[in-house]
């Protein structure tokens, strides 16, 4: 069974609720969604990933998608988007390398936009250039801040666990001690007892000082 697209003009109300792509009029709208691709996404298809070189941006029309960030061996997640939602456009806008990933979590279908066009559009006029700008400048903010909230996640991961590294010594050394006391007892115990001196018989009278 074929899936269906979007009509162009949910396509274009889509494109409207957009910061980036508010201010245009009907005939910008209508060459943008010209040019544009549509692409289908299966749960779990991946629309970018990480470090690939940007050759486009992307608009959500339908479904629901996660953005996540690599630290280390790990995927930080940044945010689950929807319809309406700009991906992809810091590093289309500066021809650089992608800064998160993004993977469909459930059926979606985004309108994928060339660099190209994204340049012709930014011809069109100062302010979609100034859109443009606010928007990158806001995006990178959030991942900056869900960035910074996992350091101090990670800082006080790291805190625990010299606390708990401080705390258990001592208990592992006091437990070492007794250990160690029962056995010189137990080693005291077993060794023969000393026989005492003889005492003198009850009768004979105490010595005479020799001060």
């Amino acid at each position: 069974m074929t899936h269906q697209h979007l009509p162009a003009k949910t396509i274009a109300d889509r494109l409207r609720d957009t910061p980036l792509f508010g201010g245009l009029d009907d005939a910008q709208l209508g060459r943008l969604i010209e040019l544009g691709e549509i692409v289908d996404l299966k749960p779990e298809d991946q629309l970018i990933r990480e470090g690939d070189q940007a050759d486009a941006m992307y608009v959500v029309l339908d479904g629901q998608l996660e953005v996540t960030k690599r630290a280390g061996t790990s995927q930080i997640p940044l945010a689950q988007v929807g319809p309406g939602a700009l991906q992809g456009e810091i590093a289309a806008l500066e021809g650089g390398r992608r800064l998160a990933s993004v993977r469909a979590i459930t059926p979606a279908e985004v309108l994928r936009i060339p660099v190209g066009t994204i340049r012709e559009l930014l011809d069109a006029g100062p302010d979609v250039a100034l859109a443009v700008i606010r928007t990158a400048v806001g995006r990178l903010r959030t991942m900056e801040s869900m960035l910074r909230e996992r350091e101090k996640l990670a800082g006080l991961g790291t805190l625990a666990a010299g606390l708990a590294h401080e705390l258990n010594n001592p208990a592992a050394a006091a437990m070492r001690s007794v250990a160690a006391l029962e056995h010189a007892v137990a080693a005291a115990e077993s060794n023969p007892h000393p026989v005492p001196p003889p005492r003198p018989p009850d009768d004979t009278p105490p010595p005479r000082s020799a001060l």
